[in-house]
């Protein structure tokens, strides 16, 4: 029986539910198997021998079994990356930018010739004497 404490026996989980391989007579030899439906969350398993003591009980290899968890969500598979290959050569560097050429020079030009005074203002020529009749 499968129960909260020591030697309880009013689970579903009792001698009616005990299975033998196909073939086994369960009065000799095992493995058997006992379904305990809705046993969950218990910490005890009782087991009981009801025969005459001149048989023996063995246990061994006792497992709990239980529903496999549910697999995982599937997740799907990242874009492969490039097989790993030796690091590449290197792109050659830039080419250098070449010199700037040296500034043209115009020759000198020549000095303007220094400014003279501005011309004298003449004065207006004399009228013509008036005409008589």
């Amino acid at each position: 029986w499968a129960g909260e404490t020591a030697g309880e026996s009013d689970s579903a989980c009792h001698p009616n539910f005990v299975h033998g391989e196909d073939g086994v007579d369960l009065h000799r030899v095992g493995p058997f198997l006992a379904y305990c439906e809705g046993a969950r969350g218990l910490s005890w398993v009782t087991v009981v021998q009801e025969s005459a003591a001149s048989k023996f009980l063995t246990l061994a290899e006792l497992e709990v079994y239980s529903p496999l968890p549910s697999p995982p969500p599937q997740t799907l598979p990242s874009p492969s990356k490039p097989p790993f290959s030796p690091l590449a050569p290197s792109p050659p560097p830039p080419l250098p930018i070449p010199p700037l050429p040296p500034p043209l020079l115009s020759p000198p030009l020549p000095s303007p010739p220094p400014s003279s005074p501005p011309p004298p203002i003449k004065p207006p020529p004399p009228s013509p004497p008036p005409c008589l009749p």
